[in-house]
């Protein structure tokens, strides 16, 4: 599943949710995990594992793009939740920490961490300057009501803007990985 398309220059990265490796019980799952397989070794990719119980289809994929070579990022959690043990785990053993959304896409463009920042405080940002005008003027709305009301959870944003919530969701992926939004740990969004 396609969760956005984010487009740099020459560079673009699509985020994809995938169900991760798995114990095949029929041909649909075999076919899943043949999926997930192909998708790493046909692109340049990266695996940033949000939750996973140590035996999970996450600890799985993040087990096999260890196998390809490609990066691995791990984002920590509770302590006592299960769903932590395996980020833990992964963290542990060298995986990159994945949390922050600027310093995840200095490395994947292979730049020194740091190098990636946000608009000086008084700037207008100019927002994607690849995408249409018509996306640009929806990121710049977007990044100005977010700007002016602090901390705004989906629903209110989706109740603000009519667009779909593809589209909605898309430039919200984009604004944050843009170093220009971040979301907190109660799914609320502010302008940085």
């Amino acid at each position: 599943k396609i969760m956005g398309v984010f487009t740099k220059g020459e560079e673009q990265f699509v985020f994809i949710d995938t169900p991760g490796f798995h114990k095949p019980r029929n041909i649909l799952d075999q076919s899943m995990n043949k999926a997930v397989g192909d998708g790493m070794a046909d692109v340049d990719a990266a695996v940033l594992v949000v939750e996973a119980a140590i035996r999970s289809g996450a600890m799985s994929t993040a087990h096999a793009a260890a196998d390809e070579n490609r990066d691995l990022y791990a984002v920590p959690g509770p302590i006592d939740s299960e769903t932590s043990q395996g980020t833990h785990w992964l963290l542990k053993q060298g995986a990159r920490l994945g949390d922050d959304p600027r310093e995840l896409l200095d490395s994947l463009l292979g730049r020194e961490p740091g190098t990636c920042t946000g608009p000086a405080e008084e700037e207008e940002p100019d927002l994607f300057g690849e995408v249409s005008p018509e996306e640009q003027e929806r990121a710049g709305a977007l990044y100005r009501w977010i700007k002016k009301h602090r901390a705004q959870s989906l629903e209110d944003l989706a109740g603000a803007f009519p667009w779909p919530l593809a589209v909605l969701s898309t430039l919200l992926l984009e604004l944050e990985l843009g170093g220009r939004i971040r979301r907190n740990s109660r799914n609320r969004y502010s302008a940085l």
